[in-house]
This record gives C-alpha cells, sequence and structure tokens, in this order.
C-alpha cells in the first residue's frame, strides 16, 4: 500500500459523509464501523459502508475500513464488508497472534475468488 499521509475517517451510520467523502482528495478514506457508531446502530451501518463500498467514487482515495473487534461484530463486518473490495481492514484490539490468525481466515474465506486481497492494519492493545 502507497504512503498514506491524509487519513479522512467517516462514520459508517452517516449516509451523507460516505456519499461525500471521495470529495477531500484524502490519501484514504476510512469507513468507521467501530467507535463512530453506537450498538444499537451496528447492522444498519454494517448495510450503508458495504453499499458505499460497492456505489461510491472514492477517486484516488484508498477505501479501508475500520471493523469491530470479533467479540462484538468483528465477524458479520468482516463477512459483510470484504466482498466489496476494501483496500484494506482496520483492526482494532488486536492482543495476541491467535486472534490475527482469526482475522485472516475470516477474511480469506469472505474473499471472492479472483478478488484483489484485502490488506490488514492491526492497532495492538497493549498490555
Amino acid at each position: 500500500m502507497d504512503l498514506l499521509r491524509t487519513l479522512l475517517f467517516l462514520p459508517g451510520n452517516n449516509p451523507g459523509m460516505l456519499q461525500n467523502g471521495g470529495v477531500f482528495g484524502a490519501d484514504a478514506v476510512i469507513l468507521d464501523l467501530e467507535d463512530a457508531v453506537s450498538p444499537q446502530e451496528k447492522d444498519s451501518a454494517r448495510r450503508l459502508v458495504s453499499h458505499a463500498l460497492c456505489k461510491v467514487n472514492y477517486g484516488n482515495s484508498r477505501k479501508v475500513v475500520r471493523i469491530n473487534p470479533l467479540d462484538c461484530g468483528g465477524a458479520q463486518d468482516i463477512a459483510a464488508i470484504v466482498p466489496c473490495e476494501p483496500d484494506a481492514l482496520v483492526l482494532p484490539k488486536i492482543d495476541n497472534v491467535e486472534m490475527l490468525r482469526d482475522v485472516v481466515a475470516l477474511i480469506e474465506h469472505a474473499e471472492r475468488p479472483g478478488q484483489k486481497p484485502v490488506r490488514i492494519i492491526p492497532y495492538w492493545k497493549p498490555r
């Protein structure tokens, strides 16, 4: 992945922001399903982000999605988001290698044949 100097975080539950995120010319747009979205809105945000990835033109910006931890809907995020071909997923609160392996397995399972591999950006949780 190229150098990412500017990152534009877009809350996954805000259709207007998701729709217009490409106009700013950031190196990457990060569609956020984690902290920016309340627990009650996770399912609808997941659908909005999936739709945005498939339909919205983000120009030259990389399309990155920050998913939820696996124990808080991350597996559902991966299943819904990966087929829409994001450039990368931000993985929050990773605290061991097994957790990272589980995420990689879920991503590989969700990828379609011939799809460009989805990169990962893990955020390690300090111990």
